[in-house]
């Protein structure tokens, strides 16, 4: 994350220059610990979808520019806000995009990092069968560690909606993605009671 710390001071310093030109909805001490407890948050979703740093530094600059303007102060969830306007940037910069390049780099991780697994390629095929809103669900609890009151403000929906939503990805995912030593205990499982039933 080269570069990152030290333009995010640099928007800090901007934006509250601006605040005392009296352009700016919050004040800058406000906006300072919302900055240093959610940045890396969102950075880390922007990154999870761009292709560089660069490109997910500008993403939070962008973020940030506009919570400084448009979030309220009395916000119950502020960093289910500030993903939520991640997202909008995103889709915005790049559309689609940002899932397939994501996809693409964490396959490159995954294979760069370990010796080749037949289990990791099929947990990869698994994974790209599931659908989009599978995966953006599981993504935003599992990978991006949002709390499901944060996630379910990014999704527009309920908190017990999402966990409707991440209770359906994650059977999808086991169908998908079997544990082979469960499938081999149910195999032994059924064959005992065939035996049996054949005494």
């Amino acid at each position: 994350m080269s570069g990152s710390s030290q333009n995010g001071r640099n928007w800090v310093v901007l934006l509250t220059h601006r605040y005392s030109e009296g352009k700016m909805a919050t004040t800058d001490d406000e906006f300072a610990a919302l900055y240093r407890g959610t940045k890396s948050t969102v950075w880390r979703y922007a990154r999870r979808r761009v292709t560089s740093d660069e490109i997910a530094d500008d993403v939070c600059s962008e973020v940030f520019e506009i919570a400084f303007r448009k979030l309220p102060r009395d916000h119950p969830h502020p960093i289910g806000w500030l993903i939520q306007a991640a997202s909008i940037s995103l889709k915005q910069a790049a559309r689609g995009e940002e899932r397939r390049r994501k996809a693409a780099r964490d396959h490159a991780i995954v294979h760069e990092s370990y010796e080749p697994d037949a289990r990791l390629e099929e947990l990869d095929a698994a994974w790209k069968a599931l659908s989009a809103a599978h995966r953006e669900v599981l993504q935003l609890i599992i990978w991006d560690k949002l709390a499901a009151a944060d996630a379910a403000l990014v999704l527009g929906c309920s908190e017990q909606a999402i966990w409707k939503r991440v209770s359906r990805a994650r059977q999808a995912l086991r169908d998908a993605w079997p544990d082979p030593q469960a499938t081999r205990r149910e195999e032994t499982s059924h064959e005992s009671r065939s035996t049996t039933a054949q005494r």
